[in-house]
């Protein structure tokens, strides 16, 4: 299985980032092999791009613990995926630091969405699941984050602050 985690580079950053596209063309090979990918946040991302779909500044920057919802499984032409099992959480609470967004690529069904950010995760071929949003997150991990960048937490309709942030360790 391939997991590919969150950075604070973008994957339209090539030319700052000059390991991107090979990265991109392994992820590819992986999904094309038939191997379970997992990406969060910029993994999502790079998935998202390496099957056609496209990576883009997002309208908000959505950073703290945001509400997201489970979708009926749809694909982009609204065809609803009779492979995918009710949602068990039809709503619950995921951590969040990004700007961009990514398209749902073709033959991939939505599975979240967020009042910030409509697209929040997909699986393709049952095998590639792409999420926004960071499962992966622990005390340690947030705060490691804030400690590094902190500078991020600006005034914003989607942005929490540090304290509002903390709030939500008592969940860890």
């Amino acid at each position: 299985m391939l997991l590919i985690m969150g950075g604070t580079m973008s994957v339209y950053q090539e030319e700052e980032y000059s390991w991107l596209k090979p990265e991109k063309e392994f992820v590819k090979k992986v999904i094309e092999a038939g191997k379970p990918v997992l990406g969060s946040c910029f993994g999502a991302q790079i998935i998202s791009e390496v099957l056609g779909g496209k990576v883009t500044k997002n309208l908000y920057k959505e950073i703290g613990w945001h509400t997201i919802r489970a979708v009926e499984g749809k694909s982009p032409g609204e065809i609803e995926s009779s492979k995918l099992p009710p949602c068990m959480f039809p709503e619950f609470t995921g951590f969040m630091w990004h700007g961009d967004t990514f398209e749902i690529p073709v033959g991939a069904v939505k599975l979240f969405e967020s009042e910030a950010c409509p697209n929040q995760g997909f699986l393709y071929n049952a095998k590639v699941l792409g999420l926004q949003f960071h499962p992966e997150a622990d005390r340690q991990w947030v705060r490691n984050l804030i400690r590094d960048s902190g500078h991020e937490l600006v005034q914003g309709k989607y942005i929490q602050s540090e304290k509002e942030i903390y709030v939500y360790e008592s969940f860890f």
